[in-house]
């Protein structure tokens, strides 16, 4: 156990308590007077008063002072989340995807089926099922990509009936399990490159809106990346298709901090697609942190999620996941490097400061 240093001021490991809060679980346990045993922060049990309450930097402290270990928390065996969502993970890669259920996970990672929801929820971002949903999809993927048929993949991904597969294909895949198993075939992209003050980048869209906005060092490596996804899709340069997204792009690298009213054309999970839209609320020249987008969209557990989403976001500036940063200000985690995702932000900070002047 993480030993901290107990407050002089305790009304924060209190208010820990009360709110049952497991992101201080492992940093302090506290002993109740008139049971004799301590628990962890989160524990599940009622409350005592809080004249009850002693507090332990560890629980051999709390064993020490005559306390005995909880039976329902178990404070005395505390794992790191980040550990226990590992073994998680590790128990479902090791079973066919398809092959188990939200119950049988739970029991055998040994946890009750709330403590398993809890963490796939703060790690991942999905609820346990929506995770299985994931991973079926993601083995259909695969197998499919490999030159598996439809109906093979589909059975050996999990899927019992193709009603289902079709049901979660536009959400997961972008399209029918037809269309991805031709890699897209039928679509068609259009796209036209951009020099920016912060490199060159390339737009993409459909007809229903902008897929892709990405940074490159060369022409070739972005018309690489857009086919990679979809190798059979009809990729054509634009006319005159894109010239409003274009025009808005190049107003915003002139310093314009009108929000862009590009419409995006992007699949994923039902998460993510919140992050990318949370992201968008974040004003031009201004910032927030990973916590807030998690607090925002009603998950201030999943904070990792975010950052996972903010990660995996295809379409730059529009989605602006540059301004997503630390608690404390610092930066990090940019897909299209740090260096220009600081280059960024010190472009627009300098740009809200002019036009604040005019």
């Amino acid at each position: 156990m993480q030993k901290i240093s107990l407050l002089a001021d305790e009304s924060i490991l209190w208010e820990a308590v009360l709110a049952k809060d497991h992101d201080w679980d492992g940093k302090f346990v506290f002993g109740v007077k008139s049971t004799g045993i301590f628990c962890m922060p989160s524990c599940p049990a009622r409350r005592p008063c809080q004249s009850s309450v002693l507090f332990f930097a560890t629980s051999e402290d709390a064993k020490a002072a005559g306390y005995r270990p909880c039976k329902r928390c178990h404070p005395d065996q505390f794992i790191p989340p980040e550990k226990e969502y590992q073994k998680l993970i590790q128990i479902l890669d090791s079973i066919e995807p398809g092959k188990i259920t939200v119950k049988q996970w739970a029991d055998q990672g040994e946890v009750s089926e709330e403590k398993l929801r809890n963490l796939i929820m703060r790690f991942s971002g999905l609820n346990p099922k929506k995770y299985l949903w994931m991973k079926k999809i993601e083995s259909f993927k695969r197998k499919i990509s490999s030159g598996d048929e439809i109906l093979s993949a589909q059975i050996s991904s999990g899927f019992g009936s193709s009603s289902r597969l079709y049901e979660k294909a536009g959400k997961f895949l972008g399209m029918t399990p037809g269309v991805y198993k031709k890699g897209g075939k039928g679509m068609v992209i259009r796209y036209v490159f951009i020099e920016t003050p912060l490199g060159q980048i390339l737009i993409a869209g459909t007809e229903r809106g902008v897929c892709f906005i990405q940074f490159g060092d060369s022409k070739e490596e972005l018309i690489r990346l857009l086919m990679k996804e979809f190798p059979a899709t009809e990729v054509i340069p634009h006319t005159n298709e894109l010239t409003d997204w274009v025009n808005q792009l190049e107003d915003y690298f002139s310093g314009k901090p009108e929000k862009l009213q590009i419409p995006l054309d992007v699949q994923n999970t039902d998460f993510r697609l919140r992050v990318w839209h949370e992201l968008q609320k974040i004003p031009f020249g201004e910032k927030r942190s990973y916590s807030d987008i998690a607090k925002n969209i009603g998950q201030p557990k999943a904070v990792r999620a975010v950052a996972s989403a903010c990660a995996a976001n295809p379409v730059a500036i529009v989605t602006p996941c540059h301004r997503v940063v630390h608690e404390d200000g610092s930066i990090s985690g940019y897909r299209w490097g740090i260096e220009r995702k600081k280059a960024i932000l010190e472009f627009e900070e300098k740009s809200k400061r002019l036009q604040d002047k005019k």
